[in-house]
């Protein structure tokens, strides 16, 4: 991704996308398992697509046609037209089409405790070594170690921790990239006319 200039509004705009995060941490973290993942991963398909979004010029007929029922439908083809733009790299695009498989065992009406399966957790403790010597993902952590509910978590449920560091490290990352899109105003927007 692209590095946009580390402007006071800039930093000012993404330690709020860090606060917003820590605030959502109690919807996030859930009852259980299941509604963990639920939620999470439709929050960060939701993501996903206002990013594209962010990217897009308005419907000629002002009515929304890709998303819902539209070819976008799918948050596998989210990540694949996000990832065929260029908007995501193919490491970020492994990182959400992973998170959209757990989501995927989640659905299975079998699956009890999500977080205990091998290939879940597998998948995520990966993606925790992966991104925790980033300096994000380590702001991230550091902010939602204030909350004493997601450090005793942490103590009981190491995997769902990890899960959702993870899941705001990806959410970050895509606010930030709309903030990019903000910037830039895609400049691609200039299309061929015809008088």
């Amino acid at each position: 991704m692209e590095i946009i200039e580390q402007t006071r509004e800039y930093v000012d705009k993404r330690e709020s996308i860090i606060n917003d995060l820590a605030k959502i941490l109690p919807k996030i973290m859930g009852d259980t398992d299941r509604s963990v993942v639920l939620v999470g991963v439709t929050r960060l398909e939701n993501e996903l697509e206002k990013y594209l979004t962010s990217f897009l010029i308005e419907s000629p007929t002002g009515i929304e046609d890709l998303f819902g029922t539209g070819p976008l439908s799918t948050f596998s083809s989210k990540i694949s037209v996000a990832r065929r733009l260029g908007l995501i790299n193919n490491e970020l695009q492994t990182a959400i089409d992973a998170m959209r498989k757990i989501r995927n065992v989640v659905n299975k009406p079998e699956e009890k405790a999500v977080f205990e399966s091998l290939d879940v957790s597998r998948i995520i403790k990966s993606m925790h070594t992966k991104y925790r010597e980033n300096k994000n993902f380590i702001e991230i952590q550091n902010t939602v170690n204030q909350s004493d509910k997601f450090q005793s978590l942490t103590k009981s449920n190491d995997v769902k921790a990890d899960f959702i560091l993870v899941l705001f490290y990806l959410l970050y990352t895509l606010q930030t990239g709309k903030l990019l899109a903000q910037k830039k105003q895609y400049r691609a927007k200039l299309i061929l006319s015809f008088p």
